[in-house]
């Protein structure tokens, strides 16, 4: 488990860094669980409102999990493999890069909003996200092999011009 704990502090944003409905937790607020596989993970970011976390395993795959309700009210060593609803990532480092070119293509799109009518609007969020989905296949093909996966949908949301 120290060794995905040093991945994972490696590679983590500054806390509070938001990416959708997620965000990231400090160094020091990161928890710990263990599947009833005996996988162990590291919870990396949340959305305590809906109960979803980004997660990291042992073998460093990046996953969701949710923990509907309080989180305290689980048995954090010893958790049903159903909590795992999606895969995110082969790595965390994988992951990063992929959630960094996202925000600076958020950010992109956002800036250009308010400068351009609708339909130019459109066509730039098209191309953002046809270049983006290109670029997270060269860095991790596995991140957006499920269509309804989280780096699927964010970018087909992005490309509508959800983002």
């Amino acid at each position: 488990m120290d060794n995905i704990f040093q991945i994972v502090k490696g590679h983590l944003p500054q806390a509070g860094t938001e990416l959708g409905i997620y965000t990231f937790l400090a160094p020091d607020a990161i928890w710990l669980g263990k599947l009833k596989s005996q996988r162990s993970f590291v919870s990396v970011a949340e959305d305590a409102d809906l109960g979803i976390y980004i997660v990291v395993m042992d073998d460093g795959s990046v996953h969701l999990m949710e923990l509907p309700g309080e989180r305290k009210r689980y048995d954090m060593s010893n958790l049903a493999e159903d909590h795992v609803i999606g895969y995110c990532a082969a790595n965390f480092p994988a992951f990063m890069e992929i959630m960094n070119l996202y925000i600076v293509a958020e950010r992109c799109l956002a800036d250009l909003e308010p400068t351009v009518d609708t339909e130019v609007f459109e066509k730039e969020c098209e191309e953002v996200a046809t270049e983006l989905h290109r670029k997270v296949e060269e860095i991790d093909s596995t991140a957006i092999a499920d269509p309804e996966g989280m780096w699927s949908t964010m970018i087909e949301e992005m490309g509508a011009g959800i983002c």
